[in-house]
């Protein structure tokens, strides 16, 4: 028995993650800091140096851009597949 034939074959979500894995990672990190303040490690430098300028930035401001940015990005790369 040799090692070609259906047997071998990868299943087709592991194909996908292989071959997009890195696409997803760097779409889901850019989503979530997009989204939340504590999303990323960025976001939290720049609220903290706001602060120390007198700028506050909490949850809700960083949500009121956030929420709908996340949206749009999310419709936009539901249209860049399906076209």
């Amino acid at each position: 028995m040799g090692l070609d034939g259906a047997a071998w074959a990868l299943p087709v979500g592991l194909v996908f993650l292989a071959v997009y894995a890195g696409m997803v990672l760097g779409l889901v990190t850019t989503l979530a800091g997009n989204l939340l303040l504590v999303g990323s490690v960025a976001n939290l430098i720049v609220a903290d140096l706001a602060r120390r300028d007198g700028v506050e930035v909490d949850w809700r401001a960083h949500a009121r851009i956030g929420v709908p940015v996340t949206l749009l990005s999310l419709l936009g790369v539901a249209w860049a597949l399906a076209g």
